[in-house]
């Protein structure tokens, strides 16, 4: 049997980035590709790699098998065990376990050499910071993150963002029909079966504003419009009053060039209560439910998108250098 990988897989699979995020269209091709790069890294001796999923019972459903028969092709399998979903590779004594992220702190205690977080946007991200990023230390593991987005909120976006910026990095997005697997045919059945946003999401790889967040396209009588948009330039020090935009749907900004010391964007509880004293807590930050405001790191290529009636403001800018952005607010078409 002959591996093949199209264009777009092999793009990924040729980066030398010790964190590769790989975002898709569904039916991209993705399993495919984790499945070979988990043999690559395999053929390597004694070497610790783990893909995980959301949930023990995804890894299963989403590659158990697929893997097991490309294994067995090569003749590659020298043990395996179906109850922890782990095979041994002949040789090369490498072992390749199939995880759930659902009972994350359960991952600790183990050192990687390759890590595959499929899916990786339904993945609680503290599994990620608070235990898996531990485990490629030691062995300067390498990580693959692959999956479809779930909108800017998540934190999916800040990883592919993270790809844009960082040298250990590197970011990746492709739609379905770039994966090769689905027709242009089917894909634009499918765009006229569900509604946009979904189909940006799950065709086209697209991050959107998620359907819970500032609005919905059918609670809006009028198509809302970009009403106005002005650039920022703040040197050191830097910064801005806390304020509103009226008459307005929702505000947002895009940074141009800044770093995370250059003034975060800060965003007021607006609940009355939010300003009473609160009492000392015995351990521990507050969950996110009692913050009083919201701090926002302002990253080079990062947008963020609220609410135009909360307040807001910007810290003064700590860094040496101009932190740039560009401001918008959309309105109601019409109004």
């Amino acid at each position: 049997m002959k591996i093949s990988l199209t264009k777009p897989q092999l793009k990924v699979s040729s980066s030398d980035s010790r964190f590769r995020v790989l975002i898709s269209g569904r039916r991209f091709g993705k399993t495919y590709l984790c499945i070979t790069e988990m043999m690559k890294y395999a053929t390597k001796p004694n070497q610790k790699i783990w893909y995980i999923a959301p949930t023990f019972k995804m890894a299963k459903e989403i590659v158990w098998a697929n893997l097991k028969e490309m294994l067995n092709q090569f003749n590659w399998i020298e043990d395996i065990n179906e109850t922890t979903m782990t095979i041994t590779i002949r040789k090369s004594n490498s072992t390749i376990s199939l995880k759930g992220a659902d009972n994350y702190d359960g991952l600790r205690g183990s050192g990687l050499n390759f890590l595959i977080l499929d899916e990786f946007a339904d993945i609680d991200k503290r599994a990620w910071y608070e235990v898996l990023r531990a485990s490629v230390s030691d062995t300067l593991g390498k990580v693959l993150f692959c999956g479809t987005p779930k909108g800017y909120g998540n934190w999916s976006y800040e990883l592919y963002l993270k790809g844009k910026q960082d040298a250990e990095w590197d970011s990746y997005q492709y739609t379905t029909v770039e994966g090769g697997m689905v027709s242009a045919e089917e894909i634009e059945q499918a765009k006229q079966d569900i509604d946009i946003r979904t189909f940006r999401q799950e065709f086209e790889a697209s991050f959107e504003i998620s359907s819970g967040g500032i609005f919905k396209e059918e609670w809006l009588d009028r198509e809302p419009v970009l009403g106005n948009m002005w650039a920022n330039i703040n040197p050191k020090e830097g910064s801005n009053q806390p304020h509103i935009h009226p008459n307005s749907l929702f505000s947002g900004v895009y940074y141009v060039k800044s770093n995370p010391k250059a003034g975060r964007l800060k965003i007021y509880d607006p609940r009355p209560g939010a300003q009473i004293v609160m009492p000392v807590r015995k351990e521990g930050k507050p969950p996110k439910h009692l913050w009083r405001d919201a701090n926002l790191d302002p990253i080079t290529g990062r947008i963020i998108i609220f609410p135009a009636w909360l307040w807001h403001a910007v810290e003064p800018n700590q860094s040496d250098e101009l932190r740039i952005s560009v401001s918008f607010n959309f309105i109601q078409h019409g109004f």
